[in-house]
């Protein structure tokens, strides 16, 4: 589970750090969960490992994560808390942590400040679905 991409093709171009060449992989990589991070049970971890005996090595992590997940016929399903999300201090807290799983760019105090809140007062965080930036005005002074 994680954010997932379907129907990727292969960088071509020779100074990208993605690049793959023709000789290398054909056609659209199998769907794979990318970026910050997927989530996985053991069991389907297990068959991930068993199956990538089966598959050749490739220079693309998460390409590759999805070429073994198709050898062990395990479905890639999308999460809409994988989205790949930057931290912004303009935000309420509870943006984050009601709905995003995978965070990216966070310094070290915005993680301190996420943690320190999620531990004393995620409570004020009731309605999943209320918007971060509504939460913050009305949690504003004036």
């Amino acid at each position: 589970m994680g954010r997932i991409f379907v129907e990727t093709h292969p960088v071509r171009i020779w100074w990208n750090k993605y690049f793959v060449p023709y000789s290398l992989y054909t056609g659209p990589y199998p769907p794979y969960a990318g970026g910050g991070g997927y989530l996985l049970s053991r069991d389907a971890l297990s068959l991930l490992l068993h199956a990538s005996t089966r598959v050749p090595l490739f220079p693309i992590d998460d390409a590759y994560v999805g070429m073994v997940a198709q050898a062990a016929n395990l479905p890639a399903r999308h999460h809409p808390g994988f989205m790949p999300v930057e931290y912004s201090p303009s935000r309420h807290p509870c943006h984050y942590l009601n709905s995003i799983m995978v965070l990216h760019k966070l310094l070290p105090t915005d993680l301190l400040h996420l943690w320190s809140f999620r531990q004393t007062q995620v409570h004020s965080c009731k309605d999943s679905a209320q918007d971060g930036l509504t939460l913050a005005r009305a949690n504003s002074p004036g």
